[in-house]
Protein backbone atom coordinates (compact mmCIF):
# COMPACT_ATOMS: atom_id res chain seq x y z
CA UNK A 1 0.00 0.00 0.00
CA UNK A 2 2.73 1.90 0.75
CA UNK A 3 4.68 1.78 -2.77
CA UNK A 4 1.75 2.05 -4.32
CA UNK A 5 1.33 5.43 -2.62
CA UNK A 6 4.89 6.59 -3.53
CA UNK A 7 3.96 5.49 -7.00
CA UNK A 8 0.47 7.92 -7.14
CA UNK A 9 2.13 10.81 -5.71
CA UNK A 10 5.00 10.14 -8.41
CA UNK A 11 2.73 10.22 -10.70
CA UNK A 12 1.24 12.98 -9.87
CA UNK A 13 4.29 15.11 -9.51
CA UNK A 14 5.23 14.21 -13.13
CA UNK A 15 1.73 15.53 -14.08
CA UNK A 16 2.22 18.98 -12.41
CA UNK A 17 5.85 19.30 -14.22
CA UNK A 18 4.89 18.18 -17.45
CA UNK A 19 1.50 20.23 -17.72
CA UNK A 20 2.45 23.33 -15.42
CA UNK A 21 5.94 23.59 -15.03
CA UNK A 22 7.75 27.25 -15.08
CA UNK A 23 9.94 29.41 -12.50
CA UNK A 24 13.55 29.31 -14.09
CA UNK A 25 14.49 32.10 -16.04
CA UNK A 26 15.03 30.25 -19.40
CA UNK A 27 17.66 31.24 -22.28
CA UNK A 28 14.61 32.56 -23.96
CA UNK A 29 13.84 35.37 -26.68
CA UNK A 30 14.39 38.58 -25.08
CA UNK A 31 17.46 38.18 -25.94
CA UNK A 32 17.24 36.73 -29.83
CA UNK A 33 14.07 39.07 -30.26
CA UNK A 34 12.97 39.99 -33.88
CA UNK A 35 13.46 44.18 -33.96
CA UNK A 36 10.20 45.65 -35.10
CA UNK A 37 10.60 48.48 -37.58
CA UNK A 38 8.08 51.27 -36.10
CA UNK A 39 7.14 53.67 -39.79
CA UNK A 40 5.91 56.48 -40.19
CA UNK A 41 5.82 60.57 -39.94
CA UNK A 42 4.61 62.82 -37.70
CA UNK A 43 3.12 61.93 -33.42
CA UNK A 44 2.56 58.50 -35.23
CA UNK A 45 4.55 55.41 -36.15
CA UNK A 46 3.08 51.61 -36.84
CA UNK A 47 4.46 48.24 -37.63
CA UNK A 48 3.04 44.81 -38.63
CA UNK A 49 4.85 41.53 -38.67
CA UNK A 50 3.52 37.97 -38.72
CA UNK A 51 4.56 35.14 -36.89
CA UNK A 52 4.15 31.76 -35.86
CA UNK A 53 3.51 30.67 -32.14
CA UNK A 54 3.30 27.18 -30.96
CA UNK A 55 2.10 26.08 -27.25
CA UNK A 56 5.33 25.57 -24.62
CA UNK A 57 7.27 28.45 -26.23
CA UNK A 58 6.87 32.14 -26.97
CA UNK A 59 7.29 34.88 -29.87
CA UNK A 60 8.95 37.77 -28.64
CA UNK A 61 9.46 41.31 -30.72
CA UNK A 62 11.49 44.53 -29.89
CA UNK A 63 11.13 48.63 -30.16
CA UNK A 64 12.29 51.10 -28.33
CA UNK A 65 9.78 53.50 -26.33
CA UNK A 66 9.48 56.00 -24.26
CA UNK A 67 7.46 57.07 -21.54
CA UNK A 68 6.04 59.98 -23.54
CA UNK A 69 4.42 57.51 -25.86
CA UNK A 70 1.32 55.46 -25.58
CA UNK A 71 1.07 52.50 -27.77
CA UNK A 72 -1.89 49.79 -28.79
CA UNK A 73 -0.55 46.25 -29.24
CA UNK A 74 -3.29 44.30 -31.42
CA UNK A 75 -2.73 40.62 -31.93
CA UNK A 76 -5.31 39.55 -35.32
CA UNK A 77 -5.27 35.55 -35.65
CA UNK A 78 -7.88 33.23 -37.80
CA UNK A 79 -10.06 32.63 -34.43
CA UNK A 80 -8.84 29.04 -34.70
CA UNK A 81 -5.53 29.81 -32.02
CA UNK A 82 -5.75 31.61 -28.61
CA UNK A 83 -3.35 34.09 -28.01
CA UNK A 84 -2.24 35.99 -25.37
CA UNK A 85 0.27 38.97 -25.33
CA UNK A 86 2.59 40.93 -23.02
CA UNK A 87 4.42 44.29 -23.35
CA UNK A 88 7.77 43.83 -21.21
CA UNK A 89 10.25 46.95 -20.18
CA UNK A 90 13.61 47.23 -20.83
CA UNK A 91 16.19 44.12 -19.32
CA UNK A 92 17.96 42.93 -17.61
CA UNK A 93 14.11 42.73 -15.07
CA UNK A 94 11.85 42.32 -18.56
CA UNK A 95 8.77 44.09 -16.17
CA UNK A 96 5.33 42.60 -17.77
CA UNK A 97 3.98 46.51 -17.47
CA UNK A 98 0.90 45.18 -19.20
CA UNK A 99 -0.70 41.38 -20.32
CA UNK A 100 -3.82 40.75 -22.26
CA UNK A 101 -5.45 37.46 -23.25
CA UNK A 102 -8.69 38.32 -24.96
CA UNK A 103 -10.03 41.45 -26.23
CA UNK A 104 -12.62 43.48 -24.22
CA UNK A 105 -13.26 45.39 -27.42
CA UNK A 106 -17.01 44.64 -29.06
CA UNK A 107 -17.73 44.94 -32.21
CA UNK A 108 -14.02 43.77 -32.40
CA UNK A 109 -11.17 46.02 -34.05
CA UNK A 110 -10.28 45.87 -37.35
CA UNK A 111 -8.45 42.34 -38.77
CA UNK A 112 -9.87 40.59 -35.45
CA UNK A 113 -12.68 38.13 -36.22
CA UNK A 114 -12.75 36.39 -32.03
CA UNK A 115 -12.32 38.27 -28.69
CA UNK A 116 -9.45 35.23 -28.43
CA UNK A 117 -7.49 38.17 -30.26
CA UNK A 118 -5.73 40.45 -27.28
CA UNK A 119 -5.85 43.90 -27.58
CA UNK A 120 -3.39 46.37 -25.42
CA UNK A 121 -4.80 49.91 -25.50
CA UNK A 122 -3.34 52.92 -23.94
CA UNK A 123 0.08 51.08 -22.65
CA UNK A 124 1.95 54.07 -21.50
CA UNK A 125 5.97 53.23 -21.01
CA UNK A 126 7.70 53.09 -17.66
CA UNK A 127 11.04 54.55 -18.82
CA UNK A 128 12.37 54.80 -22.04
CA UNK A 129 14.45 51.52 -23.57
CA UNK A 130 14.00 48.95 -25.26
CA UNK A 131 10.58 47.23 -24.90
CA UNK A 132 9.22 43.39 -25.77
CA UNK A 133 6.23 42.17 -26.83
CA UNK A 134 5.53 38.22 -26.45
CA UNK A 135 2.96 36.32 -28.38
CA UNK A 136 1.71 33.04 -26.51
CA UNK A 137 -0.35 30.50 -26.57
CA UNK A 138 -3.02 31.06 -23.67
CA UNK A 139 -2.42 30.61 -20.88
CA UNK A 140 1.22 30.39 -21.34
CA UNK A 141 2.93 33.67 -20.86
CA UNK A 142 6.41 35.10 -20.17
CA UNK A 143 6.37 36.31 -16.59
CA UNK A 144 9.00 39.36 -14.98
CA UNK A 145 12.94 38.55 -15.35
CA UNK A 146 12.23 36.97 -18.63
CA UNK A 147 10.20 33.70 -16.96
CA UNK A 148 8.59 31.50 -18.79
CA UNK A 149 5.35 30.37 -17.28
CA UNK A 150 4.38 26.79 -18.85
CA UNK A 151 0.83 26.55 -17.93
CA UNK A 152 -0.52 24.33 -20.53
CA UNK A 153 -0.66 26.29 -23.59
CA UNK A 154 -1.27 23.69 -26.90
CA UNK A 155 -1.47 23.78 -30.37
CA UNK A 156 0.10 26.21 -32.93
CA UNK A 157 -1.31 28.70 -35.43
CA UNK A 158 0.26 32.08 -37.27
CA UNK A 159 -0.92 35.75 -36.42
CA UNK A 160 -0.35 39.17 -37.51
CA UNK A 161 1.31 41.79 -34.87
CA UNK A 162 0.19 45.09 -35.21
CA UNK A 163 2.23 48.01 -33.24
CA UNK A 164 0.70 51.72 -32.87
CA UNK A 165 2.68 54.27 -31.16
CA UNK A 166 1.51 57.78 -30.45
CA UNK A 167 3.79 60.79 -29.01
CA UNK A 168 1.64 62.42 -26.63
CA UNK A 169 3.74 65.08 -24.84
CA UNK A 170 3.55 68.67 -25.94
CA UNK A 171 7.69 68.84 -24.67
CA UNK A 172 9.86 70.11 -27.41
CA UNK A 173 12.20 68.34 -26.15
CA UNK A 174 10.22 65.10 -25.69
CA UNK A 175 11.35 62.32 -29.02
CA UNK A 176 9.56 61.26 -31.76
CA UNK A 177 7.17 58.28 -31.37
CA UNK A 178 8.84 54.81 -30.71
CA UNK A 179 12.47 56.76 -31.16
CA UNK A 180 15.22 56.90 -29.02
CA UNK A 181 16.09 60.75 -27.72
CA UNK A 182 19.17 62.49 -26.34
CA UNK A 183 18.67 61.09 -22.96
CA UNK A 184 17.39 57.93 -21.68
CA UNK A 185 15.89 56.95 -17.87
CA UNK A 186 16.48 53.44 -18.67
CA UNK A 187 19.02 51.20 -16.71
CA UNK A 188 18.79 48.89 -19.49
CA UNK A 189 21.76 47.86 -21.17
CA UNK A 190 20.03 47.04 -24.46
CA UNK A 191 21.47 48.84 -28.11
CA UNK A 192 18.56 49.91 -29.82
CA UNK A 193 18.68 50.11 -33.49
CA UNK A 194 19.30 53.12 -35.38
CA UNK A 195 15.83 54.63 -36.10
CA UNK A 196 14.29 54.11 -39.42
CA UNK A 197 14.82 56.94 -41.98
CA UNK A 198 11.35 59.12 -42.31
CA UNK A 199 8.50 57.53 -44.87
CA UNK A 200 7.78 61.28 -45.35
CA UNK A 201 10.89 63.70 -45.15
CA UNK A 202 9.69 67.17 -44.43
CA UNK A 203 11.89 70.10 -45.62
CA UNK A 204 13.56 72.45 -43.14
CA UNK A 205 11.21 75.61 -42.38
CA UNK A 206 12.68 78.61 -44.04
CA UNK A 207 13.10 80.64 -41.00
CA UNK A 208 12.88 84.05 -43.09
CA UNK A 209 9.33 83.27 -44.94
CA UNK A 210 7.99 81.97 -41.52
CA UNK A 211 6.05 78.40 -41.00
CA UNK A 212 4.11 76.36 -38.49
CA UNK A 213 6.78 75.36 -35.88
CA UNK A 214 4.14 74.96 -33.02
CA UNK A 215 3.99 71.46 -31.15
CA UNK A 216 1.59 69.43 -32.05
CA UNK A 217 -1.23 69.26 -28.62
CA UNK A 218 -1.01 66.26 -26.73
CA UNK A 219 -3.63 63.79 -26.50
CA UNK A 220 -7.06 65.01 -24.59
CA UNK A 221 -6.56 61.85 -21.96
CA UNK A 222 -3.27 61.24 -19.74
CA UNK A 223 -2.84 57.46 -19.81
CA UNK A 224 -1.32 56.52 -16.25
CA UNK A 225 0.08 53.10 -15.20
CA UNK A 226 -1.98 51.11 -12.48
CA UNK A 227 -1.75 48.02 -10.78
CA UNK A 228 -4.16 45.88 -8.82
CA UNK A 229 -3.98 44.43 -5.66
CA UNK A 230 0.06 45.63 -5.60
CA UNK A 231 2.74 43.19 -4.75
CA UNK A 232 0.84 40.33 -5.90
CA UNK A 233 2.46 38.58 -8.50
CA UNK A 234 -0.62 36.58 -9.22
CA UNK A 235 -3.44 37.40 -11.57
CA UNK A 236 -5.87 38.97 -9.62
CA UNK A 237 -9.61 37.26 -9.85
CA UNK A 238 -12.71 38.60 -8.62
CA UNK A 239 -16.00 37.69 -8.51
CA UNK A 240 -19.08 40.73 -8.57
CA UNK A 241 -20.56 38.91 -5.42
CA UNK A 242 -17.40 39.22 -3.49
CA UNK A 243 -17.98 41.94 -0.56
CA UNK A 244 -14.19 42.68 -1.15
CA UNK A 245 -12.29 46.13 -1.32
CA UNK A 246 -10.17 45.91 -4.03
CA UNK A 247 -6.50 48.03 -3.93
CA UNK A 248 -5.52 49.87 -6.66
CA UNK A 249 -1.80 52.13 -6.93
CA UNK A 250 -1.71 54.56 -9.78
CA UNK A 251 1.95 55.00 -10.33
CA UNK A 252 4.25 57.60 -10.74
CA UNK A 253 6.71 58.15 -13.29
CA UNK A 254 8.64 60.06 -16.06
CA UNK A 255 6.08 63.09 -16.35
CA UNK A 256 3.71 62.01 -14.06
CA UNK A 257 3.71 62.96 -10.87
CA UNK A 258 0.87 61.10 -8.64
CA UNK A 259 0.42 63.88 -6.07
CA UNK A 260 -0.93 65.73 -8.98
CA UNK A 261 -4.15 63.58 -9.06
CA UNK A 262 -7.20 64.63 -7.43
CA UNK A 263 -7.63 61.40 -5.25
CA UNK A 264 -11.62 62.69 -4.66
CA UNK A 265 -12.66 62.04 -8.12
CA UNK A 266 -11.43 58.58 -8.91
CA UNK A 267 -13.54 56.07 -10.70
CA UNK A 268 -12.74 52.18 -10.85
CA UNK A 269 -14.16 48.90 -11.99
CA UNK A 270 -15.55 47.63 -15.29
CA UNK A 271 -16.32 50.73 -17.84
CA UNK A 272 -13.85 53.02 -15.50
CA UNK A 273 -17.03 55.06 -14.53
CA UNK A 274 -17.90 53.36 -11.77
CA UNK A 275 -18.13 56.05 -8.35
CA UNK A 276 -16.17 53.03 -6.39
CA UNK A 277 -13.90 54.99 -4.31
CA UNK A 278 -14.00 54.03 -0.80
CA UNK A 279 -10.48 56.05 0.49
CA UNK A 280 -6.81 56.38 -0.86
CA UNK A 281 -4.07 56.45 1.69
CA UNK A 282 -2.98 60.22 2.90
CA UNK A 283 0.33 59.21 2.38
CA UNK A 284 2.30 58.43 -0.88
CA UNK A 285 4.62 55.52 -1.07
CA UNK A 286 6.99 53.15 -2.91
CA UNK A 287 4.35 50.39 -2.89
CA UNK A 288 5.11 48.45 -5.89
CA UNK A 289 7.58 45.76 -5.54
CA UNK A 290 9.06 45.93 -9.06
CA UNK A 291 10.50 49.61 -9.18
CA UNK A 292 11.08 52.56 -7.10
CA UNK A 293 7.95 55.17 -8.49
CA UNK A 294 5.90 56.75 -5.74
CA UNK A 295 2.86 55.28 -6.08
CA UNK A 296 -0.76 56.24 -4.27
CA UNK A 297 -2.87 53.53 -3.13
CA UNK A 298 -7.00 53.84 -3.08
CA UNK A 299 -9.53 51.46 -2.24
CA UNK A 300 -12.68 50.72 -3.88
CA UNK A 301 -16.03 48.64 -3.35
CA UNK A 302 -15.90 45.40 -5.19
CA UNK A 303 -19.51 45.73 -5.44
CA UNK A 304 -19.68 48.85 -6.68
CA UNK A 305 -17.43 48.19 -9.45
CA UNK A 306 -19.64 46.71 -11.92
CA UNK A 307 -17.55 44.06 -13.52
CA UNK A 308 -18.98 41.58 -15.37
CA UNK A 309 -18.22 37.42 -16.27
CA UNK A 310 -15.12 37.89 -19.06
CA UNK A 311 -14.24 40.91 -18.07
CA UNK A 312 -10.30 41.10 -18.30
CA UNK A 313 -8.95 44.57 -17.53
CA UNK A 314 -9.88 47.03 -14.03
CA UNK A 315 -10.22 50.24 -15.84
CA UNK A 316 -9.48 53.70 -13.79
CA UNK A 317 -10.53 56.83 -14.72
CA UNK A 318 -10.23 60.46 -12.67
CA UNK A 319 -8.82 64.06 -13.39
CA UNK A 320 -5.47 65.63 -12.08
CA UNK A 321 -5.65 68.62 -9.81
CA UNK A 322 -5.29 71.01 -13.17
CA UNK A 323 -8.24 69.36 -14.49
CA UNK A 324 -6.26 66.76 -17.08
CA UNK A 325 -8.50 63.52 -17.27
CA UNK A 326 -6.68 60.44 -16.98
CA UNK A 327 -6.86 56.89 -17.38
CA UNK A 328 -5.17 53.78 -16.07
CA UNK A 329 -5.79 49.82 -16.93
CA UNK A 330 -4.59 46.62 -15.84
CA UNK A 331 -5.31 43.02 -16.10
CA UNK A 332 -7.53 40.72 -14.03
CA UNK A 333 -10.13 37.91 -14.33
CA UNK A 334 -13.43 38.09 -13.12
CA UNK A 335 -14.88 34.30 -11.54
CA UNK A 336 -16.18 31.84 -12.81
CA UNK A 337 -13.30 31.67 -15.41
CA UNK A 338 -13.74 31.25 -18.73
CA UNK A 339 -10.79 28.19 -18.99
CA UNK A 340 -9.91 27.12 -15.44
CA UNK A 341 -6.93 25.03 -17.02
CA UNK A 342 -7.03 22.55 -13.48
CA UNK A 343 -5.87 25.25 -11.32
CA UNK A 344 -7.05 25.25 -7.86
CA UNK A 345 -7.10 28.94 -6.09
CA UNK A 346 -5.96 27.32 -2.80
CA UNK A 347 -4.76 29.48 0.52
CA UNK A 348 -2.81 31.97 -0.90
CA UNK A 349 -6.10 33.15 -2.85
CA UNK A 350 -8.52 32.49 0.19
CA UNK A 351 -5.88 35.08 1.93
CA UNK A 352 -6.01 36.95 -0.33
CA UNK A 353 -9.59 37.75 -0.96
CA UNK A 354 -9.67 38.23 2.83
CA UNK A 355 -7.10 40.58 3.00
CA UNK A 356 -9.22 42.84 0.45
CA UNK A 357 -12.26 42.27 2.36
CA UNK A 358 -11.04 43.85 5.17
CA UNK A 359 -9.45 47.12 2.97
CA UNK A 360 -5.98 48.01 3.63
CA UNK A 361 -5.57 51.91 5.10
Amino acid sequence: MKAQSVIRRAVAAAFVAGSFAFGAAWAGPMDTAQSLDLTGSGNTVTGTVTGTVVGGSAVVFSFWANPTDVIEIDIDTNSTIDTLASAHGAGPTFTVERVQDDSSVFPFDPGSVSELDPLIQNWVPLSSGMHYVAVTMSPDRVSDSNQFLNLGGSGSGTFTLNVTCTRASTDPAAPPPCQQGTTTTSDSTDTPPPPPPPSDPTPPVDQTTGGDTTTPPATDVKYVNIDIRPNSRALVRLNPKWNAVIPVAILSGPGFNVRDVDASKLTFGHSGEEASLRNCNKQYTRWHHRHHHQALVCYFENAKAGFELGDEEGILKGVLKDGTPIEGRAMLRVLPEKRHYGHQHGRGHDERAENDRRGRR
